[in-house]
């Protein structure tokens, strides 16, 4: 209690200009460079705890409930839903759905690896080393701050010490002397640690060639596994798993350049034309024609206005005229319907509604 309060009235003398031991200036400069050096460190830890630890996961884990950190990855839990609908469908899609959702719960499981291992390589010692090395320097020189001031405050002591206590003073003054050397040297061999550029390009090397290798590492595995389910299915040569393209709606009516009524209706891409004949014809045929029936109550009926040929597995082939039985207008395009029968999709622009 007795030297913090000679420390606190050096402090104060030192405040009005009294004299002080001053701290090497390299010492300070180094402390400075230690400094804007652990803000760059926590900086890119920062960041690299992001990449490795994103929000998104944290959602998905509160939202399952789960413990295993890679049954938290989105990709893992998008694997399972697929795998989970596999006995939905029939053999072949069954199979597939099961094979890709395992895939990717197997892709999530190397990527939680990854990051684990770039947690452990590159993430841990950087934060060693800002806790360890350089908080141990800071404290160190805070060490030798207050060593200063016992220091200073003994050299005080000493000029207004009378003769019978002179001798006692100045043994004082030579501990405290002592003791600031052994702080200052100690601090001197921690700040030079910490701000060696050489050793700590070394290790920074060190530690990103690590990376790289458990990067390749990473991109080798998932590129096999993909690769093998590609062999299994051949995904790359197979154009039968390529995605519907949307019909050109625009071009589902094309009005013929004759007087006549003649018109154009393409099912897909292209429709082949179809001619009527002339005025009194058609009205005969309209004559003719026998009214539509009746939609069953609860149900929606259309009537197809152009041909569609099915040219892809679920598609609905439609005639013109054929009463459509509509089960789902879900989609802002494509429809789902039975005709005769037999059921599946079709454009919602070649019907209308009856």
């Amino acid at each position: 209690m007795k030297k913090e309060w000679e420390k606190l009235q050096q402090r104060t003398r030192e405040g009005f200009g009294g004299e002080k031991t001053e701290i090497p200036p390299e010492l300070v400069e180094k402390k400075h460079k230690a400094e804007k050096l652990k803000k760059g460190l926590e900086g890119l830890i920062s960041k690299t705890e992001v990449l490795v630890q994103p929000d998104p996961t944290k959602r998905v884990t509160s939202a399952f409930g789960v413990k295993d950190s890679a049954t938290k990855l989105p990709l893992y839990v998008f694997g399972q839903a697929l795998a989970g609908t596999a006995n939905d469908y029939d053999t072949g899609l069954s199979n597939l759905l099961k094979t890709c959702g395992e895939t990717l719960v197997q892709l999530a499981e190397f990527n939680n690896d990854f990051n684990n291992e770039l947690k452990d390589t590159f993430v841990h010692p950087k934060q060693a080393f800002i806790k360890e090395d350089i908080k141990g320097a800071f404290d160190e020189f805070d060490k030798l701050n207050s060593k200063r001031l016992e220091f200073d405050a003994a050299k005080h002591k000493l000029k207004s010490a009378k003769e019978e206590k002179r001798f006692h003073v100045e043994q004082e003054v030579s501990k405290a002397q002592q003791k600031f050397d052994e702080s200052l040297a100690v601090t001197r061999a921690r700040l030079d640690y910490v701000t060696d550029d050489q050793e700590f390009v070394r290790a920074q090397k060190a530690q990103l060639m690590n990376m790289m290798q458990i990067l390749l590492e990473y991109h080798r595995k998932s590129f096999t596994l993909i690769n093998n389910l590609n062999d299994l299915y051949h995904f790359a040569d197979n154009t039968s798993y390529t995605q519907r393209e949307k019909p050109d709606f625009s071009a589902a009516y094309v009005p013929s350049s004759s007087t006549s009524t003649a018109t154009s209706f393409p099912s897909m891409s292209t429709a082949p034309q179809s001619s009527l004949g002339t005025s009194s014809v058609s009205s005969v045929s309209s004559i003719s024609s026998p009214p539509p029936p009746l939609s069953a109550p609860g149900k929606k009926k259309a009537r197809a206005l152009y041909d569609f040929p099915a040219t892809q597995e679920g598609d609905l082939g439609l005639k013109a005229g054929d009463l459509v039985e509509v089960t789902d207008t879900s989609h802002p395009d494509w429809w789902t319907g039975t005709v005769n029968g037999t059921t599946g999709i079709f454009p919602k622009n070649y019907v209308e509604m009856i």
